[in-house]
């Protein structure tokens, strides 16, 4: 009997993390009128393509994720469920990467290589700069602040 329970547990176990394993990032959604209407306002030449997801501790808020490319970059606009934009990020050559975090990264990561840097500002106006690099198949944004001060480094999948 207690195995029979125990089996039971585990099959449940295992049904409920895979629904919430699906339910966490949904592709290719509509967003409602209000987030579809501040894109709009905010990016007015822009198609994107749209996801949504849950973020916090618990999952439960609902944001939504747009994907979309510029005549000179990639960007990727998040907004709460009821169209308060929360961060833009987008993609910039090396080169305009703060001379501090330039510096940084050669003296503490010269053997790694640097695949992608990307500008993001928050709607707080806080801006910072991820620069992603790879070692060993391994992938990492090194973060830095507005005047390329280091802040963290955050392994990725």
């Amino acid at each position: 009997m207690k195995t029979v329970f125990l089996t039971i547990a585990f099959f449940s176990l295992v049904f409920i993390s895979k629904i919430d394993a699906q339910d966490i990032l949904t592709e290719n959604t509509t967003p409602p009128f209000e987030v579809a209407r501040t894109f709009e306002k905010i990016f007015p030449k822009e198609i994107p393509k749209w996801s949504k997801d849950y973020e916090g501790q618990d999952h439960d808020q609902l944001i939504y994720r747009a994907k979309f490319k510029t005549a000179t970059s990639e960007g990727l606009a998040v907004f709460d469920n009821v169209g308060n934009l929360k961060v833009y990020e987008f993609l910039i050559p090396i080169k305009d990467i703060p001379a501090n975090a330039i510096r940084y990264l050669n003296d503490n990561y010269l053997y790694f290589t640097i695949t992608e840097a990307a500008k993001t500002i928050e709607s707080s106006n806080v801006t910072t700069y991820e620069v992603g690099i790879v070692r060993d198949h391994v992938f990492y944004d090194v973060v830095f602040d507005h005047d390329g001060n280091f802040l963290e480094i955050v392994e990725k999948d």
